[in-house]
């Protein structure tokens, strides 16, 4: 995927409602969960992202906040680490050598 592709997504309002809960969609959340009285500070803690001018809420963290029975916290601490990245890093690093080997091979 290129930046440029990428870029056109995130701005576009066709996609803007496909990066987390818009606040409507966040909103009948809270009301199922009988805690839409927290809609304020849901919204003073996890709205920070807007895509294609649509206000996006944190997914992970509506979950949480859910789950939690309306607790704020900072529930996306800790969602994200270089794990992945040094994995994908490695196994990257292990298939250049094998093709290395295997090149090598045919000269």
């Amino acid at each position: 995927v290129s930046t440029q592709s990428t870029w056109d997504s995130i701005l576009n309002q066709n996609y803007s409602n496909y990066f987390g809960f818009t606040e409507e969609e966040t909103h009948e959340l809270l009301v199922k969960a009988n805690i839409s009285k927290n809609l304020v500070q849901a919204k003073e803690w996890y709205n920070g992202y807007i895509f294609g001018g649509t206000t996006i809420y944190n997914p992970w963290s509506i979950i949480k906040f859910i789950k939690s029975g309306g607790d704020v916290a900072p529930y996306w601490i800790h969602t994200s680490g270089n794990e992945l990245i040094k994995e994908l890093l490695i196994k990257s690093e292990k298939k250049k050598k094998k093709k290395k080997k295997k090149y090598s091979a045919l000269i």
